[in-house]
């Protein structure tokens, strides 16, 4: 019988999960930082309007490429010719890390870069 955490660990919308989502074991996986690679997606998603990864692609993830994220940004995949800031670009690369050891944790996230400048911004336009 899985445990509850098994059980919400192997849950989720394809495109949005993580590639240690398509494993059947999820012991010494930081759950959180699953979490993380999410909210890269969702990030990736409103920026370039395009998803980072074919929606099966958690069941593969040889199919994910390491260096999707510098790849995509200069080549025509980018088909809305987006230009991003470089805190923006390691921000990315590091919420879409495929090995969730090397992935940014969220406080990782909001101590960023591009974090903090689009803090001040929100507060500045109060």
């Amino acid at each position: 019988m899985r445990s509850p955490e098994q059980l919400i660990y192997r849950r989720g919308t394809p495109v949005y999960m993580a590639p240690e989502q398509g494993s059947a074991s999820a012991s010494g996986v930081d759950i959180r930082k699953v979490e993380v690679f999410s909210l890269g997606v969702i990030l990736f998603r409103l920026i370039f309007k395009q998803y980072p990864f074919r929606p099966t692609s958690y069941e593969d993830s040889a199919a994910r490429d390491p260096l999707f994220v510098d790849k995509f940004i200069d080549s025509n995949q980018n088909i809305n010719n987006i230009k991003v800031s470089d805190s923006l670009r390691a921000l990315l690369k590091g919420m879409l890390e495929f090995s969730n050891e090397r992935r940014l944790s969220l406080d990782q996230v909001i101590a960023s870069p591009w974090f903090i400048e689009m803090s001040k911004l929100l507060k500045s336009d109060r």
